[in-house]
């Protein structure tokens, strides 16, 4: 419970962290520095400001709050499931990758060219593109979550 409470954290951080870069962004970008352009930029959609400065009614405050709580609390309910799904995930990414330009593979896509195979069959597997994809998005997905830091480095 501790973990996913750190991964929930961790997430609610770099999402705070992210509006803070895309204001800094938007300043520089137009080269502006004055604390009313920081406050009107920042009033402009940022999550982080309207749930810590912007003024709210206390009704208003509490909503928002109970909000991010069972926000919160829902996403500590799924991720341990997400956390075995993604592990199955894994295994199943080692196991297609060495499929993938093994001789079993080259034999598999030489007998679908040739028309040996069941028509029935579903071979998006035997497919050079959607296979390949399939691992660099994966890649790509690991490589983001490791920059985030979400398993920890």
């Amino acid at each position: 419970m501790t973990e996913c409470l750190i991964f929930v954290c961790k997430i609610l951080i770099i999402a705070c962290l992210s509006h803070v870069w895309l204001l800094l962004r938007l300043l520089l970008k137009n080269n502006r520095y004055s604390e009313i352009n920081l406050k009107e930029a920042l009033c402009k959609g940022s999550f982080f400001f309207n749930v810590f400065f912007k003024p709210m009614k206390q009704a208003e405050r509490i909503q928002r709050m109970e909000h991010l709580f069972d926000f919160v609390l829902e996403t500590m309910k799924e991720f341990p499931h997400s956390l075995d799904k993604y592990a199955e995930a894994k295994e199943a990414v080692t196991t297609l990758s060495a499929y993938y330009g093994s001789e079993e593979w080259k034999q598999d896509n030489a007998d679908d060219e040739a028309g040996l195979l069941p028509k029935d069959l579903k071979r998006g597997v035997l497919s050079e593109d959607g296979i390949w994809n399939l691992l660099s998005e994966w890649e790509e997905m690991n490589g983001q979550l490791d920059e985030t830091g979400v398993f920890g480095k």
